[in-house]
């Protein structure tokens, strides 16, 4: 069910696949991958006001529920309204700090954010989980907010990119 509203979104079928990946939620409500996709889903039809007060909403009521703060940082991020993605997936991570995807995604808002000077503590934590990402051995991707992060060793911008996108 994830991988046919994945393919929906990828083929432009941004409404079945919002229904889908809100079918996915109703049987798994933690699931990571279909909280991204409802939120891009969201975001490309447009919607993404009324998805990010239901996900504001759910984070309120849930405040011990890493994945409602994920949500709604990748939300607010879609937003442009970086200081609240921060925010909301600092929480996150702070309730769940395994979770390697929240960790991935707090650093690519906290590299991708343009025109932000977020202060030193900030940077550093951002470039730990960079770091911490590259070591994995995962491959560099494009961010759907089409953000360049400089490369280290060859001074270009090299493209990152979030999954799910």
């Amino acid at each position: 069910m994830l991988a046919r509203a994945q393919q929906d979104l990828a083929t432009g079928g941004f409404e079945s696949a919002q229904r889908g990946f809100e079918a996915v939620l109703q049987r798994e409500p933690r699931s990571l991958a279909a909280l991204r996709g409802r939120v891009e889903a969201a975001r490309r039809r447009g919607a993404l006001a009324q998805v990010s007060a239901e996900l504001e909403a759910a984070a309120r009521e849930r405040t011990e529920d890493a994945s409602a703060w994920y949500a709604l940082g990748l939300a607010r991020f879609a937003q442009a309204r970086e200081t609240e993605a921060v925010a909301a997936l600092s929480r996150a991570a702070e309730l769940k700090p395994g979770e390697a995807d929240i960790q991935y995604r707090l650093g690519v808002v906290l590299f991708c954010s343009p025109g932000r000077s977020w202060p030193a503590a900030r940077r550093r934590r951002g470039a730990r989980v960079w770091s911490g990402w590259r070591s994995n051995g995962r491959k560099t991707r494009r961010c759907c907010c089409d953000s360049q992060r400089p490369s280290t060793t060859s001074g270009r911008s090299r493209p990152i990119r979030l999954e799910g996108c």
